[in-house]
């Protein structure tokens, strides 16, 4: 190599840590200042807007918040990774698209995508995301994760029959065992159980803290408990839980024992029925939410089942939908994996006695 290139590259290189020290003390100082401060658990993250539904004059009961889109999120990397993207490079994981489904815990969204088999950690405050995942045992295809308290999130691997914990550092492999095509995961980390949805087997399956099975729910001879390629998931208070029973048409709810309690929905694509059920969430008054990937909505019912509104079409304009997959609801602020058009949504709810 020539005297000549050796002292190019040296420019390129005190160039390049010129650049990245100076970005290194920027995002210290910000991390440093209070005022930039992310928000609270409890409070939404993003800006408020003025788009509610219903419309004027109706009582507005659903506020639009903001959306984070992917392409505008930029991977949380070390050294070497700014070191690549300024010298040109780039790989796979400079870029997030079709989010499936999520959880928010503190001031971090989580996320499964469908474009990358990992973990995917999102600062909504700064706009940037890292990735994480087991190096000798990797995911094959995560599709749903839930918080399990204590800081650890569950996800669930469809493709590898397996439930990974992770523990805020790193991830495992948990429930080996006992699993087809695991989809939908909840956990009462207050009893220490653990509800799996095994879309392969058609159940759903009880796991105790130590990964060990404790019961298959699907085994009776009572039709109206018989699933039917079931899916998503999602707690209803301390003591019940809802499953998305997708090829049934039904949301079912059971108790924190696996006792079925009751169910509602029919196949369909007008309002109160379901076309493509994914995600499922409950608002702080026991609402449920539940999200159609086919007819591109959200739709709320009460806890017996009665229909309360129906938010969205197909688009691309705030509060609707393409594809849309998971649903997280948290302090009754909505997020919605909005898959197709690449971005979450994020919404409130306006409880009885709000103003807006």
């Amino acid at each position: 190599m020539s005297i000549k290139i050796i002292k190019s590259l040296l420019k390129i290189l005190s160039l390049a840590l010129l650049i990245i020290g100076s970005a290194y003390v920027t995002t210290h100082a910000t991390e440093m200042n209070p005022s930039s401060a992310t928000s609270p658990s409890s409070s939404p993250i993003g800006s408020s807007s003025n788009i509610v539904w219903p419309a004027p004059p109706d009582q507005a009961r659903i506020e639009f918040i903001s959306e984070i889109r992917c392409d505008d999120l930029k991977p949380k990397s070390g050294f070497f990774g700014k070191m690549l993207r300024l010298l040109g490079g780039s790989d796979k994981s400079d870029k997030l698209s079709l989010p499936f489904d999520l959880v928010r815990v503190q001031n971090r969204l989580y996320v499964v995508c469908q474009n990358i088999s990992a973990l995917i950690e999102i600062d909504p405050g700064r706009m940037d995301f890292r990735l994480h995942q087991n190096q000798k045992q990797p995911m094959q295809y995560p599709v749903s994760l839930c918080y399990a308290g204590e800081g650890n999130l569950l996800i669930s691997d469809s493709e590898g029959g397996t439930v990974y914990r992770f523990d805020g550092k790193n991830i495992r492999p948990f429930i080996t065992t006992s699993l087809v095509r695991p989809t939908g995961i909840i956990a009462f980390h207050e009893k220490g159980l653990i509800y799996v949805v095994d879309t392969g087997d058609h159940s759903l399956k009880l796991f105790d803290y130590d990964g060990q099975l404790i019961k298959i729910i699907n085994a009776d001879s009572d039709s109206l408990s018989l699933f039917h390629f079931p899916t998503f998931a999602a707690r209803a208070g301390d003591n019940e839980l809802l499953v998305n029973d997708a090829l049934n048409y039904q949301i079912k709810r059971y108790d924190s024992d696996g006792r079925l309690i009751s169910s509602f929905g029919r196949e369909g694509d007008g309002p109160g029925a379901f076309a493509r059920p994914k995600g499922i969430g409950v608002d702080s008054n026991g609402n449920v939410y539940v999200v159609d990937n086919l007819s591109d909505n959200l739709q709320i019912f009460d806890q017996s089942g009665r229909l309360l509104m129906v938010l969205g079409s197909k688009g691309r304009e705030p509060g609707q939908f393409w594809s849309p997959g998971g649903i997280d609801i948290t302090g009754d602020t909505i997020y919605i994996a909005d898959t197709f058009n690449n971005r979450i949504q994020v919404l409130h709810y306006l409880s009885v006695g709000s103003e807006k």
